[in-house]
């Protein structure tokens, strides 16, 4: 299982490298250093929320799509709750007890 960190580096790589940006360049933009940025990306470095805000600033990127290890499926999930919160509140639970039930189904039972 990847840890937070593994996931959080491998997502600024992916990022930068999907920008033709640099280490030096992103490290620069991002206002830290070059030595935290690669511990980062190498997932050996736990960053602080101001260095990820500066990062996903630098990347023009959300900072969900730092922190996830699919970004796609959480602003599905977002596109989802505003949908939701467009129901009145009796048909919103009524949706989630679907989603409940639908979920037991799904799930294999331990034996």
């Amino acid at each position: 299982m990847k840890t937070q960190q593994t996931i959080i580096g491998k997502n600024i790589r992916t990022l930068r490298c999907q920008r033709n940006m640099s280490q030096e360049r992103l490290a620069l933009e991002a206002e830290i250093s070059l030595s935290n940025l690669r511990l980062i990306e190498q997932g050996m470095a736990n960053p602080t929320i101001l260095t990820l805000l500066r990062i996903a600033n630098s990347l023009h990127v959300t900072i969900n799509d730092i922190l996830y290890q699919n970004p796609n499926e959480v602003k599905e999930v977002q596109k989802l709750i505003a949908l939701m919160h467009k129901l009145p509140p009796e048909k919103e639970d009524v949706i989630m007890e679907m989603i409940h039930t639908i979920i037991k189904i799904l799930t294999p039972i331990d034996d």
